[in-house]
């Protein structure tokens, strides 16, 4: 009865996966794009850096800015091949392989660069200082993570892992000091939990390989802390808890994952499951409460492209967006594992997929790029449900998945949207701790409902 029951869905998601998404633009952008050339929204431009044709400096080494219909507003050559991009509303940070951190004006002009011994390997944004400009928390070939000054480009701290790192932070609080934490995977066979605060060793929790996946954040025992979810080498997903850096489950994959997880509630139970692909041609969702299989979705060659996750069917649960070495990008049912949609590159797909809604006409856009060069950008033919995860970056920048700081403030001060972000009426100066913070007027900030008219507030941008 299960396999017909199957059948029944297969044949069923096949009769509209055609009508999913259409292809709207693709421009060519070069073939170098690795694990780290992550395409991402940001409101109505696409913003894509990548290695270029080759390794080494070529033509096509660049960070392209395109807007909605795909027209090139401008481009930034580094001094080599471009490692990636992440970007806020007040700058846009993107990196080169000899050790060059640049933060670029939205219009491509520089505002400031800072220069790390070898190349950079890894990018993320948060106000780990607390002055009201995301900070940037970059890892690089040298074996240290660097911890830099939105404002002015300057050194914040370091802290030297001592092997190479190929993770991207991810930001959290995790010690209820009212400061965004560091954490992030090594090839030392370490995750490592850091103090935003001044660069301080948190904890650190012992994996059998290298870590080239990067930490996802979310809490899955309800104790109040964002844990840690990351995918090791050594064939295992694991959930660490944030506060002490125990593990809470493991699941083993048939191979080595370099993909990093996504988070979302796939199976209803009010606990974020984890979505993540392996070396062993398998998509894998798992539960966040338990550790245990929900479905697995096999391709037909290794995944390192992290998923993004949104409910596409209006189902009301999450669906997957992924790409595959087969060369394919599929979407597939977050209820159920069947296949939705599926278009296939010309070449292998192992950066991550991003999602958003570029010209504000109600229907998702999708942006996937892929080894044969080209940077395709669909647009979703049917309206559609909640994003959960929009991108490698999670739902908020610099994979801020919760965010520090929790004082409470009235409804009458603000007007609840019908979306999970407010925006500042007015800036709001308020103190927390004995620290005061400043939400600028205008920001869009995450919050939760904690009772009645009050709210926790996370004053972190949301992308």
């Amino acid at each position: 009865m299960k396999r017909l029951w199957f059948i029944f869905l297969l044949l069923l998601s096949l009769s509209f996966s055609e009508e999913l998404f259409k292809l709207k633009w693709k421009a060519y952008v070069g073939k170098e794009n690795f694990i780290n050339n992550n395409p991402i929204i940001f409101g109505s431009y696409v913003l894509h850096a990548t290695n270029g044709d080759e390794n080494g400096k070529d033509e096509y080494d660049k960070l392209y800015v395109f807007n909605e219909n795909g027209k090139l507003l401008w481009s930034f050559e580094g001094t080599s091949d471009m490692q990636g991009v992440i970007a806020c509303s007040e700058y846009i940070l993107t990196a080169d392989d000899n050790g060059y951190v640049y933060a670029l004006s939205w219009d491509g002009k520089l505002i400031w660069r800072f220069k790390a011994s070898k190349g950079i390997t890894a990018l993320s944004l948060g106000d780990i200082d607390n002055d009201g400009t995301p900070d940037a928390v970059v890892g690089s070939w040298d074996k240290n993570i660097y911890a830099i000054s939105g404002k002015s480009g300057k050194l914040l701290w370091r802290f030297e892992i001592g092997y190479w790192i190929l993770s991207s932070p991810a930001l959290g609080n995790l010690d209820d000091d009212g400061y965004l934490d560091v954490v992030i995977g090594s090839d030392s066979d370490y995750i490592y939990a850091i103090s935003g605060k001044g660069g301080r060793f948190i904890w650190k929790f012992k994996t059998s390989f290298f870590t080239r996946s990067s930490p996802a954040l979310g809490d899955l025992d309800g104790d109040g802390t964002p844990d840690v979810v990351v995918g090791s080498w050594d064939k295992n997903i694991y959930a660490i808890s944030g506060k002490n850096g125990k593990l809470i489950w493991k699941f083993e994959t048939g191979n080595g994952i370099g993909s990093s997880p996504a988070l979302g509630d796939l199976d209803g139970d009010g606990t974020p499951d984890v979505v993540v692909g392996s070396w062993d041609d398998n998509i894998y969702a798992i539960s966040g409460k338990t550790g245990e299989l929900i479905w697995k979705f096999k391709t037909d060659d290794g995944v390192d492209s992290s998923p993004v996750l949104a409910d596409l069917d209006n189902d009301n649960i999450p669906d997957v967006i992924v790409g595959s070495g087969d060369f394919n990008v599929y979407v597939i049912s977050g209820k159920s594992g069947v296949p939705l949609w599926t278009f296939k590159t010309g070449g292998a797909i192992v950066s991550s997929p991003a999602l958003g809604d570029l010209d504000k006409d109600g229907y998702l856009d999708l942006v996937v790029a892929s080894q044969d060069g080209y940077l395709y950008v669909f647009e979703a033919t049917r309206e559609h449900g909640k994003v959960v995860w929009s991108s490698f970056y999670g739902n908020t920048m610099g994979r801020i998945y919760y965010s520090p700081i929790e004082p409470l403030i009235k409804e009458k001060s603000i007007e609840v949207p019908s979306l999970n972000y407010l925006v500042a009426p007015e800036r709001i100066t308020y103190t927390y701790r004995g620290k005061t913070f400043i939400i600028p007027e205008g920001r869009k900030f995450i919050f939760a409902v904690r009772s009645g008219s009050e709210y926790k507030i996370f004053p972190e941008e949301y992308n």
